[in-house]
């Protein structure tokens, strides 16, 4: 027998009824039974799971064997007897779900979908499925210059995991017009009183750093890009403690290709007041940067970018009091 159902009108399976029914795969038991006797359903391997209706409420000790699983409503005695039996529940009507909230994915790990689970048999009810990795965001250092004549490299950071690599840069091609008459990786030059330090020295995708200023002025602003022996420089990080200590300076304007502010970038301008970020490309605050701006201060950025820079900016030394608006 594979396959059994039991007419209406029966209200007791009795000792042994079909113990060790080795190929009974299903039963259908009716809505009448009381009471299910001694090794009724013993050694019925093939029987995974078995529904009792809520009329059942007598059930012997030995009745089923030890791997199968109860299958009623919660509320009804077919579950007391399975928890006190220690045997597998599952509720015929998942009535209470609770909710498995999403996980986001990280650069490092995978995310999870949102879920759902029965509340009482932990069956799961919507599958938790995984999303894929996000992206690393890598920020590039380079340590070593590549030239005509060997291969450079660039410690490569992720700053949202920390992740490192190492990468090789190919060496400078000689014949390559564009490698010609170049200022070096990490020469300083001076600019309207202002100091920019090569990062990339390139004459069609050169980078720069602003390092530091002469200027007293109240209100300073950083140029997109600037011009070294006529070509542009983007101009895509602020220094270390570039501005610090900088008393004087009240207003400041970042300008649209800073992708990164040093630590102590603007440590100790008490009276700096107004910090407005061109930029939607900024990555990297480092610490301390604000520290010991003035208590009202605020850090105007784009309106697309107010969430990720309120997130990027906490905790950067400055007060609690400083806001970071659009």
């Amino acid at each position: 027998l594979k396959t059994i159902h039991i007419p209406a009108n029966i209200t007791e399976i009795k000792r042994n009824t079909f113990c060790s029914c080795r190929s009974m795969e299903s039963i259908s038991l009716p809505n009448q039974l009381i009471s299910i006797d001694d090794h009724a359903f013993d050694y019925c391997y093939a029987l995974k799971t078995i529904t009792l209706p809520d009329s059942v409420t007598e059930i012997s000790d030995t009745a089923f064997y030890k791997d199968i699983t109860i299958c009623a409503n919660p509320d009804s005695y077919a579950k007391t007897y399975a928890a006190g039996h220690q045997l597998k529940f599952i509720c015929m009507v998942h009535g209470s779900l609770a909710i498995d909230p999403a996980i986001p994915a990280t650069c490092t790990e995978y995310g999870l979908t949102a879920g759902s689970h029965c509340s009482v048999c932990n069956t799961v009810v919507t599958e938790q499925t995984p999303t894929p990795l996000k992206p690393h965001n890598w920020c590039e250092k380079i340590t070593k210059a590549p030239t005509q004549n060997a291969a450079g490299k660039k410690v490569c950071t992720c700053t949202k995991c920390g992740t490192t690599k190492i990468e090789t840069i190919p060496k400078l091609d000689a014949s390559d017009p564009e490698n010609s008459g170049l200022p070096k990786i990490g020469s300083t030059h001076s600019i309207s009183g202002s100091r920019y330090k090569i990062t990339k020295s390139n004459k069609k995708n050169g980078t720069v750093e602003f390092t530091k200023t002469n200027s007293s002025k109240s209100a300073f602003k950083i140029p997109a890009a600037v011009k070294i022996n006529g070509i542009t420089y983007k101009v895509t990080s602020i220094g270390k403690g570039a501005f610090k200590n900088k008393k004087t300076l009240k207003n400041i304007t970042v300008g649209s290709n800073i992708t990164a502010i040093g630590a102590n970038a603007f440590q100790g301008c008490k009276n700096l007041k107004t910090i407005t970020i061109k930029s939607k490309k900024l990555t990297s605050v480092g610490k301390k940067a604000f520290q010991g701006i003035k208590s009202n201060a605020r850090i105007k950025v784009p309106s697309k970018k107010l969430k990720d820079y309120q997130a990027l900016m906490k905790k950067k030394g400055q007060k609690a009091s400083v806001k970071i608006t659009t």
